[in-house]
Parts: structure tokens; sequence; C-alpha cells
């Protein structure tokens, strides 16, 4: 009796180890998922600069302006919605970045162009205050900077990051 008991001890054990390790799973790729939703709209948006002699697009109508020769329309309802949002979009062009030169821009690996955010809209805009109510990503959000790159960022440390250029 005593050796069924633990077997099922055991057994529960390993069933919840094995649950868990799926949820952490699942949560690492819905983040991947959601980075690179982020490079593939970054990426746009550089070749948006180069057309436009390394002009960032206008913060109230960035995704309009980038669709109309970098994106396709197709892709648009997939990229700019992280798996774990409940908003019908979910991702902000940094206001500060409003039709900036790119070359004005002292550190572009540093500086963030595009942030989560719960939007009604495709061409959200906004700065640090707009950032997700409810953490989307283990404590954090992922964010994509002007030079393509795109990282998991803490929230505790999104007042730290270059929203200026």
């Amino acid at each position: 009796r005593a050796l069924i008991l633990a077997t099922q001890l055991l057994l529960t054990v390993l069933v919840f180890l094995g649950l868990s390790h799926f949820q952490c799973g699942r949560e690492v790729a819905w983040q991947n998922r959601c980075a690179q939703n982020l490079r593939a709209i970054s990426l746009a948006i550089a070749k948006y600069a180069q057309d436009w002699d390394e002009r960032l697009p206008p913060a109230r109508r960035w995704v309009d302006a980038i669709s109309e020769r970098h994106l396709k329309r197709d892709d648009i309802p997939q990229i700019f919605r992280c798996p774990k949002s409940s908003s019908p979009f979910s991702y902000a062009f940094n206001i500060s970045l409003d039709g900036v030169s790119i070359l004005q821009v002292g550190y572009p690996s540093e500086t963030v162009l595009l942030f989560e955010c719960d939007a009604s809209s495709l061409n959200a805009f906004g700065d640090q205050t707009n950032l997700p109510q409810h953490l989307r990503h283990l404590e954090g959000d992922i964010c994509a900077f002007v030079d393509g790159h795109a990282k998991w960022i803490r929230r505790s440390d999104a007042p730290i990051l270059r929203w200026k250029p």
C-alpha cells in the first residue's frame, strides 16, 4: 500500500513538472513569435527609411506608410498582433521618432522604435506610458530598436531605455 502511494505521488510530481515545462515552452514560443513580428515590422520601417532619405515614418500613420510598399497586406493581421495580446493590435511606434532622420538617432541599438501596447488601431503610437497594462511575457515586454533588433525587456527597466533620439 505504501508503494502504491509513493508511486502515485511520484507520477503526480512528474505530471506537474511536465505540464509546467510544457507551459514554459509555450510561453517562450509566444515570446519568440512576438519578437519575430517586431523584427519584420522593423525591417519594413528600415526599407521605408531607405526610400525617404533615411527618415522614419510619421508616427500618426506609420503602418499606412510602411504597408504601401514594404509589407504584404495579407500579412498585416498576423504581424501586428502579439499571440498573447487580447487587443486587436499589439504594437506602437515611439512618438519621439516621428519623421526623424535615422542619422539623428545617437544610439540606434539602444533607442526604442516599436514597443508592445494595448492598441485599438493599427497606427498606434506613444511612449513608455503606453506599455500594456498586463504583462505579456514573463514580467516584461518585447521592444524593437532603431537598428532593427528586438528583445525582451523587464518592465521595471522600461523607463531607463532610450526613448528620445
